[in-house]
C-alpha cells in the first residue's frame, strides 16, 4: 500500500469499531513491516516454529 496516495489527515474506518487517525494507520502499517522482518530472518535461520515464538517477534510492540 501506498501511504502517500492518501490525502493527510483523512481517518480511517477499520469497518469494526471507530475511525482511526492517520497516524495509528501508518504505525498500524510499520508494525506490520517490523514483524514481517523478524519472520522473514527467523526462516532464513530455518528456526523451528517454538523457537521463532519463543523468540517473542512481537516484544518490542507489546505493551509495557
Amino acid at each position: 500500500m501506498r501511504l502517500d496516495r492518501f490525502q493527510w489527515g483523512l481517518s480511517v474506518d477499520r469497518c469494526h469499531g471507530a475511525l482511526s487517525p492517520w497516524a495509528e494507520l501508518e504505525a498500524y502499517r510499520q508494525m506490520l513491516v517490523d514483524v514481517r522482518g523478524v519472520t522473514e530472518s527467523a526462516i532464513a535461520n530455518a528456526l523451528s516454529l517454538k523457537e521463532f515464538l519463543a523468540s517473542d517477534p512481537t516484544a518490542s510492540y507489546d505493551p509495557i
